[in-house]
């Protein structure tokens, strides 16, 4: 499966699947890496847990409301655990975050309401492949 198509989205609807075989949408931010594409949630979230236990996904482009606005893929999905690939899958978010709300991000910072309040232990990135 190719991740080209997914690379300027700016959101997907990533489709992790319960114990019983019945999937779960949720919309996420996502960008590229290294010809993957990375999402970025809470570590604690249950789209982490359904993962960690069945690493199969699906994910379309869609809205920031989870409206689908392109066809299906099927792939695999894994968590990054090292604080390394973490720190690199942030990175692209934010790099792409920050491009596509620059403006947005400009005026954040010119009040004083921007921060970046992340500890180790609150954030996980997983990378769909």
């Amino acid at each position: 499966m190719s991740n080209e198509r997914y690379a300027d989205a700016r959101y997907i609807s990533l489709e992790t699947f319960k114990r019983d075989g019945s999937g779960v949408k949720t919309p996420v931010w996502c960008a590229p890496l290294d010809g993957q594409i990375v999402v970025f949630t809470e570590a604690k979230a249950f789209k982490v847990k359904r993962l960690r236990r069945n690493p199969k996904i699906r994910m379309a482009r869609c809205d920031v409301r989870g409206k689908v606005r392109g066809t299906w893929s099927s792939g695999t999905g894994r968590i990054a655990d090292s604080q390394f690939e973490q720190d690199l899958a942030y990175a692209a978010l934010q790099k792409k975050v920050w491009l596509a709300d620059a403006r947005h991000r400009l005026l954040l910072h010119s009040i004083g309401a921007h921060q970046r309040s992340r500890s180790p232990d609150s954030h996980s990135e997983s990378r769909v492949a």
